[in-house]
Order: structure tokens, then C-alpha cells, then sequence
């Protein structure tokens, strides 16, 4: 959905791991001469998520809860959930606070990501409407997707593939993870009218041809 209004200023990725979420924000970046958000240290990371925490604390203590409940299942997800929440937040923190200072920020591990992690079950649209709804505010929304070997390939040539060593269902995982990424994508436009939602599948495309493609659709705004 496109708004001619809009004044981007958050630029979220998201989607399962192993779409090129983090390739093509990076590349985005560069063209767009914008920030891409990242930790300097852990020190940093700590700063924004207890800020996150300070300025937001009613918000803080919902995705708390709600991580735990999702991941009760073994401590190890549960501790695996809780690290990625203090995550995200804190990316999600510094994107405000960056552009406070009229500063263009791209992330590929906001809270928009969050919501395809937090569940363990395949979720309702009036569960994501309230998640949208109490949690994502970026400007624009950029869903990438992939073929599930497609995906697992990327993820093993970097030598990192989530929830490995977790005592889970890795196929039925996946299978969540699409639902829940379908469902979200469908969410956001209804929720988020002041938005731009973008979704591609990248299995055909080409870094630079997907990176002009956004770019475009951003400057016609």
C-alpha cells in the first residue's frame, strides 16, 4: 500500500531466515545514503534496550510475558526468545532515537521480525492485528521471502542456521514460520494505512535488480 504523504524515515526487513534481509538492507543503505542499524559493541545494545525498557516499560513487560509464555515449552527456547526480544527492542529503540536526529534508518531486526519469532503456534490475524497494532510504528515495511531450500542453503554457506541446537520440530517450525510470515503480510496494510508495505520473493531476483525496485517505490513517495 503506498501513500504519496509518507516522509520514510524507519525502514524495516523482514521474513525468514535466509531471504537476503540483511544483503539487501545493507545495499539499500548505500543507495538510499541512509543508516544501517547495527550494535558497535554489547555495551551498546544494553544502552538502548534498558532505554527501551524506561521509555516503554508498559510495552516491555507485554512482550515479556508473552515470550515467556510462548517459549515454556524447554528453558533453552525460552532463554533463546528472550535473547532476541532484548534484541530487538533495542534495535527497534535505536531506529527512534536516530531519527530524532532527521537521520533515514534501515533495520532487518525490529520488532516487525519479532513477531515471527514470539509464536510457537500458528497465529490468529486478530493476534497479529493486536501485535501490529501495540508495537510496530516503522514507515515502511519490506517483507522478503524465499523457497524453503533456497533459504537453507544461503543459511548453511553462513555457517548459522536458527533454533539448530534447539529441542524443537525444525519442519514444523518452518511450516509456522510461513504461515505466520503469510499472515503478517496480509496484516500489515489493514493496520498500518500510513504505511508503505512492499513483498518479494527473491528466488528470480538479483540484489541490484530488488534494490532498485524499493528504491523506486520509496523516492515515488
Amino acid at each position: 500500500m503506498e501513500n504519496k504523504k509518507l516522509n520514510p524515515k524507519i525502514i524495516e526487513f523482514f521474513g525468514p531466515s535466509g531471504a537476503g534481509k540483511t544483503t539487501t538492507a545493507r545495499r539499500l543503505a548505500q543507495v538510499l545514503t541512509a543508516e544501517y542499524l547495527e550494535f558497535s559493541s554489547l555495551k551498546e545494545q544494553r544502552y538502548y534496550f534498558w532505554l527501551a525498557i524506561w521509555r516503554r516499560p508498559g510495552r516491555a513487560i507485554y512482550l515479556i510475558i508473552y515470550t515467556i509464555w510462548e517459549g515454556r515449552s524447554a528453558w533453552s527456547l525460552l532463554r533463546h526468545k528472550l535473547f532476541l526480544l532484548s534484541t530487538h527492542l533495542a534495535m527497534t529503540e535505536k531506529a527512534h532515537m536516530r531519527t530524532k536526529q532527521n537521520q533515514i534508518v534501515i533495520l532487518d531486526g525490529g520488532l516487525g521480525q519479532y513477531a515471527l519469532s514470539l509464536y510457537e503456534h500458528h497465529v490468529t490475524d486478530q493476534e497479529l492485528s493486536r501485535y501490529v497494532r501495540r508495537h510496530l510504528g516503522a514507515h515502511v515495511y519490506i517483507m522478503l521471502s524465499a523457497a524453503a531450500s533456497r533459504r537453507w542453503q544461503r543459511m548453511k554457506v553462513r555457517g548459522r542456521q536458527p533454533r539448530q541446537k534447539l529441542p524443537i520440530n525444525h519442519d514444523t517450525w518452518q511450516e509456522i514460520m510461513e504461515h505466520n510470515t503469510d499472515k503478517l503480510i496480509k496484516v500489515l496494510p489493514r493496520e498500518l494505512s500510513q504505511a508503505l508495505i512492499l513483498s518479494y520473493t527473491t528466488d528470480e531476483l538479483t540484489t541490484e535488480l530488488l534494490v532498485n525496485n524499493i528504491r523506486a517505490k520509496i523516492q515515488a513517495l
